[in-house]
């Protein structure tokens, strides 16, 4: 992605001050057009002890430049050592995110001797450290066999031109962790590109790091899982970071729109997974697979669209069935705001209030429910003039946009912090304004760990 000029601005003051402070440190990989060009993110490694440097000139830069560090998510339980996620808002949302190392580890067990790469490294022409092929290959190698048992397709063929470029650094950071026979067959498998044999092999690998961690390194092992163990605990008693986002108001209003934009805009970049729910969790069944109403011709969904309102009993049943269904939906909100995910809920139980359907159930029903089930960070109200959504979307006379939009506006802040969004605006607007909420919340919840 080609950067902003503010971007450039940025990384380039930020290599030159690591330069000058003399902070141990080099981009593990994807530099080659730093800084006009990055992928996702900015792999840095900082040498142990410098993280808390690292992290000051981090946030004194964005603070002169006119950056925000919307949020910061620690790896292990020190400051310095984890993600930064940067911001600014000109016309549009630029955004940064810096992922920092010190210990390369998979569970805890580093699997890159780091006392070595600060001996392999050297200054890049665009005036920042990069570290040798060879402590490349290895990084690129391992990270993705520890992790998920593969050897990452993009990488490839650079693991395997660099291994043959640089063998001796690739077994300098290897030694240590793995010993002298298997980091041999490491650099003989990344050189012939056999992945095959690595990949079979890739338990074995796990237990032989394990086994030298523990019994050759004691020392280092048992600072190494004390300190993952900790960040495991902080993070979770930690403020979370993830958001939960709902978003209101009648069909036509815009609600599926303006949500797949947010997750496809530059604020995904703020999220590690980003997940879109539409009416309900995927818990339980439909309802109408099991009621005798199965057979009628209304379209399949959760929340059916009905010109008259059901009975008592089907009125009453659905919030009921599928209140159920959001409340299992606890675990999977608790899991995004731990992972620092997005979660995006267009047609949330909220709107059992809104449906004309529901009209015969009785309120205090739909209200006692919505207390026990996942709180939304924030709602976000989507408001445009009746006839407007109602030429979007016929389906809905202007007279019921007209009740819905009432019941929304009665609903504001009653079950969380709700954002009311004009819709008649060009959607790129919208879609800007509900960025800035987001960025707003990310940094009340950067705020909070302060």
């Amino acid at each position: 992605m080609t950067r902003s000029s503010a971007s450039v601005d940025y990384l380039s003051h930020l290599f030159a001050i690591l330069n000058r402070e003399q902070i141990g440190y080099c981009v593990l990989r994807n530099y080659e057009q730093l800084p006009i060009e990055i992928g996702n993110d900015i792999d840095i490694w900082v040498k142990d002890g410098e993280q808390q440097r690292f992290a000051e000139a981090v946030y004194l830069l964005a603070k002169e430049l006119e950056w925000r560090v919307v949020n910061y998510s620690p790896r292990l339980s020190f400051k310095g050592e984890g993600n930064y996620f940067l911001a600014r808002v000109s016309r549009t949302i630029e955004t940064i995110h810096l992922d920092c190392w010190t210990f390369i580890y998979w569970k805890g067990l580093v699997y890159v001797d780091e006392s070595q790469i600060l001996r392999n490294i050297e200054l890049h022409p665009n005036g920042f450290y990069i570290p040798h092929k060879g402590v490349q290959a290895a990084t690129m190698l391992l990270k993705n066999l520890l992790y998920h048992s593969t050897v990452q397709e993009k990488y490839k063929q650079s693991i395997t031109d660099y291994s043959n470029a640089d063998p001796s650094s690739f077994l300098a950071v290897l030694r240590k962790p793995f010993g002298e026979g298997i980091s041999y067959m490491l650099l003989n498998s990344a050189q012939t590109a056999n992945w095959k044999r690595l990949e079979q092999n890739c338990a074995h690998l796990r237990l032989m790091l394990f086994l030298r961690a523990a019994f050759l390194q004691c020392r280092s092992f048992y600072r190494y899982l004390s300190l993952y163990v900790a960040g495991l605990f902080k993070r979770l008693f930690s403020p979370k970071t993830g958001l939960f986002l709902v978003f209101i108001g009648p069909d036509g209003s815009g609600k599926t729109t303006l949500a797949n934009s947010l997750i496809n805009s530059e604020i995904k970049r703020f999220f590690q997974k980003k997940t879109y729910f539409h009416a309900h969790f995927p818990y339980l069944p439909e309802l109408k697979r099991f009621l005798f109403w199965r057979g009628s011709n209304i379209k399949s969904s959760p929340l059916p669209v009905s010109p008259s309102p059901f009975n008592l009993f089907r009125a009453t049943i659905y919030p009921l069935y599928y209140g159920f269904n959001h409340f299992l939906g606890h675990l999977l909100v608790w899991k995004t705001r731990y992972y620092g995910g997005l979660m995006i809920f267009d047609r949330y139980f909220y709107d059992y209030l809104l449906l004309k359907q529901f009209l015969n159930c009785p309120r205090f029903i739909i209200f006692s429910i919505a207390k026990l089930l996942p709180r939304p960070d924030a709602v976000i109200y989507l408001k445009s003039d009746p006839e407007l959504i109602h030429k979007r979307k016929p389906e809905l006379s202007v007279s019921e946009i007209e009740r819905q939009q009432k019941i929304c506006d009665n609903m504001i802040d009653k079950f969380a912090r709700t954002y009311v969004i004009q819709t008649s605006v060009p959607p790129e607007e919208a879609v800007a304004h509900i960025e800035a909420i987001v960025l707003d919340l990310l940094q009340e919840k950067e705020s909070a760990k302060q």
